[in-house]
């Protein structure tokens, strides 16, 4: 389940709830307890795995023996 920023719009305090993806609830402040609650927009953690993210990966193996030869040196 992702976390989700919301602001209060009383006290302007920012507050992260974990919940679903389905659940469109507005939840209240939790520090003082208003009704009135925004939720913000953020960038999503996002995490690169597996082959074709690094520039070594990229290249055919004879270019990428001599790219580590030169690094090595």
């Amino acid at each position: 389940m992702p976390n989700y920023d919301f602001q209060c719009e009383k006290c302007q305090k920012i507050f992260e709830i974990r919940r679903s993806l389905d659940d469109r609830s507005i939840p209240k402040c939790q520090f003082c307890e208003h009704q009135k609650t925004k939720k913000l927009i953020s960038a999503p953690g996002i995490v690169f795995k597996g082959k074709g993210f690094y520039k070594t990966d990229s290249i055919k193996t004879e270019t990428k023996k001599q790219e580590i030869k030169k690094t090595k040196k």
